[in-house]
Parts: structure tokens; sequence; C-alpha cells
């Protein structure tokens, strides 16, 4: 049975973030991780899909050449943008975007969203465990919100995996057990983007958030998983 990793006090910190496709990264936790990196914690990203099922929304980028690669495309996006924020590793998760609900996309074998739950467990307890976290920030179960079968499916694999990564006896193949102290999940706070809109009100740059926006962030507060606080 492999041991259980015993770390020293003073080693560095680490944070793994995992993220259903190219462009999450950006959206949700990315000023968080640029502090920490600044801080001198080694950040790493798990990003679970491709992004293959993306809509173009830049009208410059809705080219035929962009949706001929489009995968291409959004890994390089995803590259940049990982250097921006301040990742230190990118690792993809190897799945396929699922797409929206009810798409067409849903059908395919080698959606995310179909992928057998044990084996894409076990993917990410591998990595959990080569990197070696102290947090894990993954997405809610936002079924009923904002449920796209890949950022549900984050969610589903995410907090076994945070569990079993440190049991010696689950996935021995996968590397000696490390236990992450805390799992948080990525939230918006209506109350935090609805300052951000009052103070672009007041910028020169008269830059504001419309009421759409605040309206459709996530209705509930944040918080993270009850069992993994201190």
């Amino acid at each position: 049975m492999p041991p259980f990793i015993r770390v020293p006090a003073d080693a560095p910190l680490r944070l793994l973030t995992v993220h259903a496709h190219p462009d999450d990264e950006a959206s949700k936790g990315a000023s968080t991780v640029a502090q920490l990196h600044s801080e001198g914690v080694h950040c790493v990203l798990v990003c679970c899909t491709g992004g293959e099922a993306g809509d173009v929304l830049n009208p410059a980028m809705d080219v035929p050449e962009v949706h001929a690669d489009l995968p291409g495309v959004r890994e390089a996006e995803l590259a940049r943008a990982a250097e921006i924020v301040g990742y230190d590793e990118v690792v993809m998760l190897g799945y396929r975007d699922s797409g929206m609900k009810d798409s067409e996309h849903n059908a395919r074998a080698d959606a995310f969203a179909n992928a057998d739950q044990d084996e894409a467990v076990g993917r990410l307890v591998a990595i959990i465990r080569r990197v070696r976290p102290q947090v894990v920030v993954t997405y809610p179960d936002a079924r009923g919100e904002y449920d796209h079968p890949d950022h549900v499916q984050v969610h589903d694999i995410s907090v076994p995996a945070f569990h079993a990564a440190g049991d010696p006896g689950r996935y021995p193949e996968a590397g000696p057990a490390w236990q992450p102290s805390k799992l948080y999940y990525t939230m918006w706070s209506r109350a935090r983007i609805a300052g951000l809109h009052e103070k672009f009100l007041r910028t020169r740059y008269r830059v504001a958030l419309r009421r759409v926006v605040v309206q459709a962030s996530v209705q509930r507060s944040s918080h993270h998983h009850p069992g993994a606080h201190r």
C-alpha cells in the first residue's frame, strides 16, 4: 500500500483549481489566483475539456479558420490566459466539451458529462497526489442554476477526488496518498458585483456592468465545502 505523504510545515503552499473549459479560469477566481501567485503560492489549473463545443463571440474571430481549429485556438487562449493570471502549470484532464444542456454534443460518447465516474475521479486523484495542493478550488453543485453538463460534472468528480486522494486504499495506482486541507467552491457574490457596478459608474471610464449581468449572478452567497474548513 502506498505511503501517506507528509510534507514539512515550511514547504511551499500549493493551490489546485478545477475548471470545465478554457475561459473558465479567467471568469472564476482569476484575481484570487493572481494574488496568491504573487505571494509565492504554486498554482496549478486542471481544465477538464478542450472547449470544442464553444461559441465564437468575438466578431473578429468569427472566421472559417478559427471554426476549423476551435480546439487549437481555445488551447492557445487558455495557455496565454493562464500565463497572465499566474498559473504555474496547466493540466488537461482529456475530455471533450459536452456542450450546453440539451445540445447535440451531449450525446457524444467522449463528452465529459458521459465519462465513467470512477475513471474520471481517478484521473483527478492522480493529479492531486502529484501536485500535493493544500487547497483545491472547484464548482458548487449548480443543478437548477447554471446546469451546464460539464460544470455539473466538475463538481461531481472534484468532491469525491478530494476525499479519495487522501485514502491509500483508493486508486493505489495513482501514487502515494495526499489529503488537501481545504476544498472551496467558486461563487458569485451579488453584493460585490453590485459594488463593482456602482464603482464603475463613478469612474471616468464609464464602464458599467449592465443590470442583466448583476441579475444573472448566482443567487447563493459565498460558501465552501462544509467538511473542508478548519
